[in-house]
């Protein structure tokens, strides 16, 4: 009896069991669409448990299809999240290439060719639509899709996919108007338009619907909110103007994220030119900047601005001294930097104060090895040279290298126009200023108040201040009250970079 039994057992198991030898033709779609209510179970048969319904106009990927051992049709699909089987019986295929499809888990893996053995170069979220590019069928019969999720270009298998039915919700990501177009009260082309979204233009996109044919966005713009068709939005947008920095030591990238490495970095209240936007996988807005000096990269749109910025640039010259740790000390207080201009000797006296200057995260620069002018300017070889030495004692003991320099006096009557050319064959980068401090004329606190002056009148004329003055005792003692006006005015203090504008006087 017990042989009979464990017999009936086998047999039973044979019948219902999903038949594998056979897969989905090659040239049939994997795409579907429920022509009526159709139940998926857990097997090929409908003696397996039930595991979902499937309503009548929805749509799901088939990936795989047998002839059970009843001779009965059934079709092994993704939908909702699920795999299982369904009756091959009322259903029509569709084109897969016009489908939107997603991942069927939380994500599924993207790889530069259509195969597990090539290396991943991204991943497709649940919720993220894509179109299918290709396909390709392997001799086993795995279906493989080429997608793009809007960073990254590959192959995924088609049985980790499937058809997006519905919403998807995008928690307020930010994309960009790829051109004029109404926004509609409605997610339909027959609602009324209430307003039209200019080119360019950032919204908040809220949630995709699919109506019938149609594929709508719901959008935030300010107050206004509406509906747009598909294919009006863009995550990149190509745009023109000027905007400023509104953070400190902002880094430029080679592409549109924080993995990406350092091109360069940008000062506090600094013009940028700005050239596209782009909308992150994750959501985050990225602009692509240039910023002079041939620099071009990307940074995080929320670093700049539209408003110019008060800011004002303090340069120190003739360091460092036994004053410049109090001097370092003050402009920690005020959180300001500067930018220290350093004669060779110094340098190699006080290493210390140079490395904490760079580490608080002010700009240093050359200023000559004699700062005799009888010397320095005897001939372009004689200032190059002297700024080649400084620069290297600079490099060797922080480990940077700046090209960062200002002349012994100012490049006026001196920098003629040889010796300008052979500073810019070499990389310098030469500043001068527009507010003298005269403060080693004064050699008091009465520099502040001639100072100030001279800063409210750049601020008339819409330039910058730069500000010389000189690492001595009395420029040091009278520094704070010099830095608390400063603030009272709304100015930030900031440090000079490579990639900016230099201000220099005119060859007369």
């Amino acid at each position: 009896m017990r042989k009979i039994r464990l017999i009936l057992f086998l047999i039973c198991a044979f019948l219902f069991m999903p038949f594998t030898g056979s897969t989905m033709a090659a040239d049939l779609s994997p795409a579907a669409e429920a022509q009526a209510d159709i139940t998926m179970h857990s097997g090929a048969s409908n003696q397996y448990q039930s595991k979902a319904l499937i309503s009548k106009s929805k749509k799901f990927i088939i990936i795989g299809e047998i002839t059970n051992s009843l001779n009965e049709h059934w079709l092994h699909i993704n939908y909702g999240g699920k795999s299982g089987w369904i009756k091959g019986s009322g259903i029509k295929r569709l084109d897969l290439r016009v489908q939107y499809v997603t991942s069927s888990a939380a994500e599924t893996l993207i790889r530069r060719g259509a195969s597990e053995s090539y290396q991943q170069t991204g991943s497709l979220k649940n919720g993220e639509m894509v179109k299918i590019m290709d396909t390709f069928t392997h001799k086993n019969g795995a279906i493989w899709v080429r997608l793009s999720n809007g960073n990254v270009t590959g192959w995924s298998e088609l049985q980790d996919l499937e058809l997006f039915n519905g919403t998807r919700n995008y928690f307020n990501k930010t994309v960009f108007a790829k051109t004029d177009t109404q926004v509609k009260r409605g997610a339909s082309s027959n609602a009324l338009a209430v307003y039209t979204l200019k080119k360019g233009q950032q919204v908040i996109l809220q949630s995709t619907v699919i109506n019938g044919k149609e594929i709508w966005h719901r959008i935030v713009d300010g107050r206004k909110s509406g509906w747009i068709a598909d294919g009006t939005i863009t995550n990149q947008v190509t745009l023109s103007g000027n905007m400023y920095v509104k953070d400190e030591n902002v880094v430029i990238r080679r592409g549109a994220s924080s993995h990406y490495k350092t091109a360069g970095k940008l000062s506090y209240g600094q013009k940028v030119s700005i050239i596209s936007g782009f909308t992150s996988s994750s959501g985050d807005i990225w602009y692509k900047v240039a910023a002079g000096k041939g620099l071009e990269g990307w940074i995080p749109a929320a670093s700049v601005t539209s408003q110019p910025m008060k800011v004002v640039y303090l340069t120190i010259d003739d360091g460092p001294t036994i004053y410049s740790n109090k001097l370092l000390d003050t402009l920690s207080q005020y959180d300001a930097k500067a930018t220290f201009f350093m004669v060779n000797g110094n340098i190699n006296a006080y290493p210390k104060a140079v490395k904490r200057m760079v580490t608080d995260g002010h700009a240093v620069g050359s200023h000559s090895v004699t700062h005799d002018k009888n010397k320095f300017y005897r001939s372009p070889a004689t200032a190059v040279n002297e700024m080649n030495t400084t620069r290297n004692t600079i490099k060797k003991v922080t480990g940077i290298t700046s090209n960062l320099m200002r002349t012994p006096y100012g490049s006026i009557p001196y920098m003629k126009q040889n010796y300008r050319n052979a500073m810019t064959k070499e990389h310098f980068i030469m500043w001068d200023w527009n507010v003298d401090s005269m403060d080693w004329k004064f050699n008091s606190s009465s520099y502040v108040n001639y100072t100030l002056h001279y800063v409210d009148m750049q601020e008339a004329k819409g330039q910058a201040p730069i500000i010389l003055i000189h690492d001595r005792k009395a420029t040091v003692e009278a520094l704070p009250s010099l830095l608390s006006e400063l603030k009272k005015r709304g100015y930030a203090l900031a440090p000079l970079n490579e990639s900016m504008t230099p201000h220099q006087f005119k060859l007369k």
